[in-house]
């Protein structure tokens, strides 16, 4: 054997055992998701998101992301709110690399049914993707059960419960509440 072949065959070798640790921390480590969206999402570089610059999963989701409700994102805080969610298990036939994670390259449906489990728009399918899936299915039953005039948001006089009740819910103080105010995580549970 050459000098040459030895050097590939080892880097190669290196390169398996890389790859197969990251696709084992990616299984059971939410932080790939954090990591992705702080590099997506975080315009100026100071190391957090605020509402304006993540747009991912509506204001519920960021709600649900906020533990100190300081309407700030910070990594460490994005990771605890992801680790108390519990594990999705239905993607495990689908991720073929076992990484985590269902990628387009991995999907074998159309791109439309691809861009419409990816909720969250960063490009793979993931255990986050079916928690706003969930959530923001919820939230369409709530607001068709309750939007008696049917005019897309929910009113105060449509609402069963009571003045603060409803003030809680209105985080944008319109008077109503929309979709995205109807949502599991806004609503806390």
């Amino acid at each position: 054997m050459t000098m040459r072949t030895i050097t590939a065959a080892l880097a190669l070798t290196l390169l398996t055992a890389a790859t197969a640790a990251l696709a084992e921390t990616a299984k059971t480590d939410p932080a790939a998701d954090v990591e992705r969206w702080f590099k997506n999402y975080d315009t100026n570089a100071d190391g957090k998101l605020t509402r304006d610059e993540f747009r991912l999963g509506g204001r519920t989701f960021f709600d649900g992301l906020d533990l100190d409700k300081d309407n700030i994102l910070t990594r460490e805080e994005s990771l605890k709110a992801l680790q108390q969610q519990p594990t999705e298990v239905d993607l495990v036939a689908l991720d073929t690399d076992r990484d985590g994670f269902v990628t387009r390259r991995e999907w074998q449906g159309d791109q439309a049914a691809f861009d419409k489990l990816d909720v969250d728009r960063d490009g793979v399918i993931s255990k986050i993707d079916r928690e706003l899936e969930l959530d923001q299915a919820r939230a369409s039953q709530r607001l068709a059960a309750l939007d008696k005039n049917k005019d897309g948001t929910v009113s105060r006089a449509e609402w069963p419960g009571n003045d603060e009740s409803f003030r809680t819910q209105d985080t944008n103080r319109n008077g109503s509440l929309s979709l995205d105010e109807l949502g599991d995580r806004n609503l806390g549970k």
